[in-house]
This record gives C-alpha cells, sequence and structure tokens, in this order.
C-alpha cells in the first residue's frame, strides 16, 4: 500500500511539472532532465511563497553551460515568443541575449512571463544562462523591476 502511495506521489509531483509552462518549449528545462546536472540550478516555488510577488508559480534555472547548450535553449525561447501576446528581446551579433515574455492564460488576467538572459562567464563553462517562468496577475512591469532588469548584468 505504501509503495502505491509513493508512486501516485510521484506521479502527482510529475504532473505538476508538466502543467506548468504547459505548451511552452523552455518546458523541457524544468521537467527533470536538468535535475542531476551540476551546471544546472533549478528553483520551483509554489504556494504561499509567492503571495507577496502576485504569483502562483516560479520556476527557474541557473546553468553554467556551453555554446551548443546557448543555441538549443535560444530556440526554445524564440519559438515560444511566437505565442507570446507581448515580447521585448534583444539581439547581440545575432543572438538573443535578452528576452520578456508575456502569455495570456485566461480571460481572469492570469498570465504566464518568461525571462531568458544569457551572459558569457569565466573560467570553465563558456556561459551563465538564467531562464525564469512565472504564473500569476502581476504586471509584466513588476516582475521586469523584480526579477529582470532591475538585476545587475
Amino acid at each position: 500500500m505504501k509503495r502505491i502511495l509513493f508512486t501516485l506521489l510521484l506521479l502527482t509531483c510529475g504532473m505538476v511539472r508538466a502543467v506548468a509552462q504547459d505548451g511552452l518549449e523552455i518546458g523541457q528545462l524544468f521537467s527533470g532532465s536538468l535535475d542531476s546536472d551540476r551546471d544546472a540550478v533549478i528553483v520551483y516555488l509554489s504556494g504561499d511563497a509567492l503571495k507577496g510577488y502576485n504569483l502562483t508559480l516560479f520556476r527557474s534555472l541557473d546553468y553554467h553551460c556551453n555554446e551548443q547548450n546557448v543555441h538549443q535553449i535560444e530556440r526554445m525561447v524564440l519559438s515560444d515568443s511566437r505565442k507570446a501576446g507581448s515580447r521585448e528581446i534583444t539581439r547581440r551579433n545575432g543572438h538573443v541575449t535578452d528576452a520578456y515574455l508575456q502569455f495570456n492564460l485566461s480571460k481572469e488576467g492570469h498570465k504566464g512571463y518568461l525571462f531568458y538572459r544569457v551572459r558569457q562567464a569565466g573560467s570553465g563553462k563558456p556561459y551563465k544562462l538564467n531562464v525564469v517562468y512565472m504564473e500569476g496577475n502581476a504586471t509584466l512591469d513588476q516582475l521586469k523591476k523584480r526579477f529582470g532588469k532591475g538585476r545587475s548584468k
């Protein structure tokens, strides 16, 4: 019986991850495939921890990676940008360095937000990449001030 309950709990956790960023390419990043990668730090937040931010869901990835990973994730972000209701994308040398995307999820004002940033890093892995996905009723400007453009470059 305990084994069945444990299996159901694991399946439920997997479903929560799959529902977040449903239909977006970047959902692959939060599906668990990078959980064992030592160069990736993934944060999953929901519930009371987000009430002060007017959010219901928060997912972030900080990833020290190589150029191939950057290009793969950039393609995901660009694909998702075509589904966004609002977008702000900054490019340098033909590649996306920053992206702020907003998705309309419901008529009640519930929205999804995708923030992407990539910078060259020092030694080791040559790039530091950040992907943040959020859902809630906050405005894009509020979130950019807290998580986006207000961060040091």
